[in-house]
């Protein structure tokens, strides 16, 4: 009886001999292949793989040279990566799961230069969440010149609201003295009054009857007519206290034409309201949207697509029976298909190196139960006192995921830092020593973020285009700043956010213009006072004449009626009621005397 079937362990040493060449000369490649194809799909540009190499026994996977291309510039990479080492569970890799207990990744650089471009085509930009504030904020430096702009110029094609105010004055006083003086002409005059003295000097030459009637009837027609100038006299009065009211509000326009020149053409202190975020903001917004699209690019790593709705987190089959079909039961502790439980990172900068460690790197946090956290420090580095980083990506309940960061550095020593990229406008830090910190969350798609800086012995060059009265006060206070802050808060979503701007250099830069711009105020207040002086002169000449000429209608009401009393007492009536006295102490109606 033959124990050993020779024929079978050579087929067996053959299959294994086989298999050991496949893995020995395929499977590095298919895990360089598939590294490179997978971060490319996530990044949105070209991820370069230098070598990888797989392990059976003991189980594990090492990477070296990765190359992860920035998709804004081609030519650059974001992060290079010197060497990814890590040893896999080999008994859950058998349960097709990739767990690593450890992994250690060294040599983190970022801005690296690149040999070849590693733009791909038709890629898309962070999928589209990520929104483009800058270009807003961009748009918005136009800063007020607050050069004297010439008064002639400036009233050209001005609607003055005074002269408008006056016109329609002296157009009513005109017609209102059109109104009175034919009023004036319906009512008695000089020579009517005239005929009643003559009326009243025949009237009384006759007997003693005829005269005390006639006298009657010339003092009562008298007093009609005195009635009717003393009602008209007091509604003219009423009419010209009316317009002399209009007349003094009047008067007061041009000074509010004056403000409102002034506030169209920007010379007001307030024109420097957030300046430091008119210039800066762009700036800031650009680094914001920077991170949220690196944010958005890396995301899958912690939060796979959404499950299908029901979907309560690791998959969970029926048994069946009597049929070939594979069958995942409840795990206790579930685990998911990808985990990295610690990785330490080395990130090496141009001021040194600081370590770090990131726990349960996972898309299915869901399953794990546990969010992903990291944590940074770096001391003693060149120029750095001190860095601090640390947060977590909380996806454990994927409808409401909750992402945190929080950044400090001590004694971080600047130099030529860009501060405004703005043409017109451009500030630089040439040297400074600054503290910086950032906490931010987004919170199921909100964002939210504090970013703020103290920056002390600092060195400001501002090398404004614009040849300004404006410009050079700007420039000579930054050039004298050594010490301020800087600060901004970020809100909204990562499709749509809004950056806020805070900084002290918004009091030195309006305390450096004010006297400048109060100057110029009061300079073209002077000039634009003259010529709207020069423009109301005719119109308010001509209102004071169509005020003057009813004031002499007026003063005519009042002769007449002085003119109708001086009748009555001609006729002895004293423009009073009662009777004529007769001799010996009797008294006639009408108020007449016998003589």
């Amino acid at each position: 009886m033959q124990w050993i079937r020779w024929q079978g362990v050579f087929v067996f040493a053959g299959f294994v001999v086989v298999l050991g060449l496949v893995w020995w000369l395929v499977v590095d490649t298919l895990a360089e292949w598939a590294i490179e194809r997978t971060g490319t799909a996530i990044v949105g540009a070209r991820v370069d793989l230098g070598a990888a190499n797989v392990t059976l026994f003991p189980s594990g996977i090492e990477l070296f040279a990765l190359e992860v291309t920035d998709p804004d510039h081609p030519m650059r990479n974001a992060i290079e990566v010197r060497r990814i080492a890590g040893r896999v569970d080999g008994l859950q890799l058998l349960r097709r799961k990739l767990i690593i207990d450890e992994l250690a990744v060294e040599g983190v650089r970022f801005g690296t230069e690149r040999a070849r471009s590693g733009a791909v085509e038709a890629r898309e930009t962070a999928r589209g969440r990520v929104g483009n504030a800058a270009g807003r904020l961009a748009e918005a430096i136009e800063l007020p010149s607050f050069e004297l702009p010439d008064p002639e110029a400036l009233l050209e094609g001005e609607e003055l609201e005074s002269l408008a105010l006056i016109e329609s004055l002296r157009a009513e006083a005109q017609q209102e003295k059109a109104k009175w003086e034919q009023t004036l002409d319906e009512l008695p005059d000089p020579e009517t009054f005239d005929d009643y003295a003559r009326r009243i000097q025949q009237a009384r030459e006759g007997g003693v009857l005829a005269r005390v009637a006639k006298l009657a009837q010339l003092a009562a027609d008298v007093r009609k007519d005195v009635g009717q100038l003393r009602e008209a006299a007091s509604r003219l009065d009423e009419d010209l206290k009316r317009l002399r009211e209009r007349a003094a509000q009047v008067r007061a326009a041009p000074q509010r034409d004056i403000r409102r020149l002034q506030d169209r053409y920007g010379l007001s202190p307030q024109g420097l309201t957030n300046l430091s975020g008119r210039l800066v903001g762009p700036r800031i917004d650009s680094l914001v949207r920077q991170g949220l699209l690196w944010y958005d690019r890396l995301s899958p790593l912690v939060a796979r697509a959404a499950r299908a709705a029901g979907d309560g987190g690791a998959e969970v089959v029926e048994r069946v029976r009597g049929r070939s079909v594979l069958v995942r039961f409840r795990e206790d502790p579930p685990l998911p298909d990808f985990l990295i439980r610690r990785a330490t990172v080395s990130i090496e900068i141009e001021a040194g190196i600081f370590e770090g460690t990131i726990t349960n790197i996972t898309p299915d946090q869901d399953v794990l139960g546990q969010p992903l956290r990291f944590a940074f420090a770096g001391r003693e580095l060149d120029g750095i006192d001190a860095v601090d980083v640390d947060g977590e990506f909380n996806h454990v309940k994927p409808e409401a995921p909750v992402d945190r960061l929080a950044a400090r550095v001590r004694g971080f020593r600047l130099s030529e830092v860009t501060l405004s990229e703005s043409e017109r406008w451009p500030i630089r830090l040439t040297a400074g020593r600054a503290d910086l910190h950032a906490q931010g969350e987004v919170r199921a798609g909100v964002l939210a973020a504090d970013l703020g800086a103290v920056l002390r012995n600092a060195s400001l060059s501002a090398e404004f285009a614009e040849d300004s009265a404006v410009a050079n006060a700007l420039s000579r206070t930054l050039e004298e700043v050594d010490a301020f802050d800087l600060g901004a808060k970020i809100t909204g979503t990562l499709a749509d956010h809004d950056v806020v701007v805070r900084s002290s250099l918004d009091r030195l830069l309006t305390q450096a213009v004010e006297s400048l711009i109060s100057g110029q105020m009061r300079r073209l207040e002077i000039l634009v006072r003259s010529r709207v002086d020069q423009a109301l002169h005719g119109p308010l000449a001509d209102l004071d004449s169509q005020l003057g000429g009813l004031d002499s209608l007026s003063h005519e009401f009042a002769n007449r009626i002085g003119l109708a009393n001086g009748v009555l007492g001609e006729a002895g009536g004293g423009g009073k009621k009662g009777g004529l006295k007769l001799p010996g102490g009797f008294k006639l109606p009408g108020g007449f005397k016998l003589r």
